[in-house]
This record gives structure tokens, C-alpha cells and sequence, in this order.
């Protein structure tokens, strides 16, 4: 590969977002005055930070020996904490989504499913801290006692199958926040594009919603619909039915603006996993032409929904997301935002690695791609060379093939024990109080 193409796909793929001037644009306005902790020198420490989900006093050191800032500067944290609570949500978010949309674009006609993007959408939540601010906005959740738990931010992400591109991340308190999400990312959505999802989406309103968009849907079959009698069958498990517009209302839509009828296409199958008793699974779906989107394909495309669960254990587990540190609800956005731009910044690095080899970009490990960055990112070799760097990256993660274990599965137990210490299921005033009676 030429060294002036290599350098323009390493620009283009890998550092839009953290170039100075777009970085320093998206943050117009922020600390202009020339201090320590400059949009661009903090938006790549916090990327960082997330990256290796380290603590703030950790990051500012490592920030004075690779020299991203003064050596003079002081090695308290609380300088580089109060900066980075100044910074404005709405850009952080941007940068991120950005950077997911930049590696959506990657995609090849041969990662499409018949030539059209799979979006898959799913929903998942993240603790944050017990404090009266997140608790305000992000509830625990009801049933549990003051004190018993902790503030959850729910969240529904928006994902690209092809490439496993975060586009959009939306986020509420409570519970039942999946449908009224799920509403919120159909704008983010394209004529031709295919949503793959599960049972909580579908609906009949859902789906005549989406095909007004042109948008058309793969969902597990809802338990609660029972099926029409009206059926044309194209083979055994493959057939198209009729529903009618339900007689209850939808809160967020006039029933009389939907059709009377719609034509969905129902598919049924029996599953067999090894270790496990088959498992009957039914899809709906509004492609309707068997022969240009045969039954095995769409079956095969809806098994590929586990995929957006890995992806989200990538993001809770991997990265560590699963709990939040900042102590304000809008910090916890941020904090979540900034590792969602460090995930798809991974998973573009993936993608070019899987490229390079000529191998599934599946079979690449996310961890150890995580792991080499962190190692490859802070050494003097990718200031001296970041082009030879790069390719050495890509070689070294190539190599980190996950293995082929097919029909894998395990319990569901953990065998580490806990400590001796109880569970805190009273506030800590309560707990303080009795332990000052003792």
C-alpha cells in the first residue's frame, strides 16, 4: 500500500475526531484562554481515561510523562476533574456519534444484507452513583427501599450490524423506557434501512410507522397477538397473514391515522442448540418476497442479533460501563458518551485490522484490540511514527484471532466466593446511626 494512501485512510478512519481543529470547532468556545487543560488536551485525556477506565489522578500523570501536557503541572487531579465537568454534553455526544457514522461508512456491499443496512436497535441500563442529583433524574428502580439500591440510567443504543457502528444513544429514567426510545431514533433512520429487534418492538402501530418511513423490520413474534387465520403459505414455517388495526389506542399516536390492515410475513422455526431442549422461535417481518429474501437468510439475519448483545457487554463489561463515577446526571452522559467515542474508535481499528488480513472483522477481539491500543498509543514510537505504528497495530491485532467454538455454552453460576462483608439495604445515615448505638 502506497504511504500517501496509508496515511489518508489512517486520517480518514481513525482520527476525524480527535484532530485539534474538529475537536477545538465542536468546542468553540470552551476555555480559550491558554491554560493546562485545553478542549483538545482534555477531550483526548477523558477519551483515554475511558478507554482504560483508569482513576483521574492515574490519567493526569500518565498525561505528564507522555508530555500531552506541560511536565510542570501539578499531579493533583482536581484541576483536570473540575475541567472536564465543564465540558458540554451536546458536543461530546456529537463527537461520538461521528465517529460511529464515519465507520458505518466503511461498509462494503458484501457486509449488506441483499444490498440494504441492518440497524439494530436493543435496550440496556447503567448504575450510577447514590447521590440526591441522580436519583432525582434517574430513579431507582420501584419496589426497592430508600437506601437498598442505586440510581439507573436506562439507555437504547442504535447500532449498524455491518460494522458494529454506534450511531445513536438515547437515555431515560424509569422503567418502560424502551418503546418511548425506540420512537426517538426513527429520524436517525433511512428509506431502505432494516431494524432488527426483539419482542418488545414490533407492534402493529411500530411497524406501519416504520413502513411509512420506507424502513422495514425483522422482530421476534410479540406472545401477546395471536395469529390470523387469514394466511397465504409459502412452505412449511413460512407464511404471510393479515392484522387488523387494534381497537385500544396507542398513547403517542391517533389510531384513526393507521390502516385498517397491514400484511406482515411470519416465519417459524424450530431451534436446536446443542445442550440445550429445542426452542421454538417465530419472526415477523415485512419483507414479504420469498424469493428475493428467502426464509433461511431471514433466519440467519435474526441469529445475528446476539450480536448487539456482545457489543453491549463490550461496552458494560470490557470498558467497565456498567457502573458510572460522576456524582451529576449530566456528567454520567458525558462519561457515557466519551466511552461510546472510545468504543467505535475501537471497533474502527477492528474493522481496518480485519481488512489488512482479509478475515471476519467477528473474529477480532475486542479486548485485545482495547489492550494493544493502550500499550501501542502511549509509547514514543507512535509519536515518532504513527503511520508504522498504525500498521504494526493492525498486524498485532489481526493476529488475536478469537477461537471457533461453535455451540459453546456454559452455567450460569459464579464461582468466586464474596467477602464477609453484608449487603448496605438500609441509606448510610441509617447504617451510621446503628453502628453508633453499638
Amino acid at each position: 500500500m502506497e504511504v500517501g494512501k496509508l496515511k489518508k485512510g489512517f486520517s480518514q478512519s481513525v482520527l476525524p475526531v480527535l484532530r485539534k481543529k474538529e475537536v477545538e470547532s465542536a468546542l468553540k468556545g470552551f476555555r480559550k484562554r491558554d491554560c493546562t487543560y485545553t478542549a483538545w488536551k482534555l477531550v483526548l485525556m477523558f477519551l483515554l481515561q475511558m478507554a482504560s477506565k483508569q482513576s483521574c489522578r492515574k490519567e493526569v500523570g500518565e498525561a505528564i510523562s507522555n508530555r500531552v501536557i506541560r511536565s510542570n503541572a501539578s499531579e493533583e487531579d482536581s484541576g483536570y476533574c473540575n475541567a472536564r465537568n465543564m465540558l458540554p454534553e451536546k458536543p461530546i455526544a456529537e463527537l461520538a456519534f461521528k465517529a460511529g457514522k464515519r465507520l458505518a461508512g466503511k461498509a462494503k456491499k458484501s457486509d449488506l444484507f441483499f444490498g440494504r443496512r441492518v440497524r439494530v436497535i436493543d435496550g440496556s441500563s447503567t448504575h450510577l452513583r447514590d447521590t440526591p442529583a441522580n436519583q432525582a433524574e434517574y430513579p431507582q428502580p420501584e419496589g426497592q427501599g430508600q437506601g437498598q439500591g442505586t440510581p439507573i440510567m436506562y439507555f437504547s443504543v442504535l447500532m449498524d450490524l455491518a460494522t458494529g457502528a454506534i450511531l445513536r444513544v438515547f437515555t431515560q429514567g424509569g422503567a418502560a423506557f424502551e418503546k418511548r426510545l425506540f420512537r426517538a431514533m426513527w429520524p436517525f433512520l433511512k428509506a431502505g434501512d432494516i431494524v432488527l429487534a426483539d419482542s418488545n418492538y414490533g407492534t402493529f402501530a411500530e411497524i406501519t410507522m416504520l413502513l411509512k418511513r420506507k424502513v422495514d423490520g425483522v422482530f421476534h413474534w410479540a406472545n401477546a397477538r395471536k395469529h390470523s387465520p387469514h394466511k397465504v403459505v409459502f412452505e412449511k414455517g413460512d407464511w404471510l397473514e393479515t392484522w387488523e388495526r387494534p381497537v385500544a389506542g396507542y398513547p403517542w399516536v391517533d389510531l384513526r391515522k393507521l390502516p385498517e390492515l397491514i400484511t406482515v410475513r411470519v416465519i417459524s422455526f424450530q431451534c436446536r442448540i446443542k445442550g440445550f431442549r429445542p426452542d421454538k422461535i417465530e419472526i415477523v417481518t415485512t419483507l414479504l418476497d420469498p424469493k428475493k429474501y428467502p426464509k433461511e437468510e431471514i433466519m440467519k439475519l435474526y441469529a445475528r442479533r446476539w450480536e448487539m448483545e456482545m457489543r453491549l457487554d463490550d461496552i458494560k463489561t470490557v470498558m467497565k460501563l456498567s457502573e458510572l463515577s460522576c456524582k451529576k446526571p449530566d456528567r454520567c452522559r458525558k462519561e457515557l458518551y466519551m466511552g461510546i467515542l472510545a468504543y467505535n474508535l475501537i471497533r474502527t481499528v477492528m474493522l481496518d485490522a480485519a481488512r489488512r488480513a482479509g478475515i471476519p472483522v467477528n473474529t477480532i477481539s475486542f479486548t485485545g484490540t482495547r489492550d494493544r491500543l493502550d500499550v501501542f498509543g502511549s509509547g514514543q514510537l507512535m509519536f515518532e511514527d504513527p503511520v508504522g505504528t498504525y500498521l504494526l497495530v493492525l498486524d498485532h491485532v489481526a493476529h488475536d484471532a478469537l477461537p471457533s467454538r461453535p455451540f459453546r455454552f456454559e452455567p450460569r453460576v459464579v464461582k468466586k466466593r464474596h467477602n464477609k462483608y453484608s449487603l448496605l439495604n438500609q441509606s448510610r445515615d441509617a447504617a451510621r446511626h446503628a453502628l453508633s448505638r453499638t
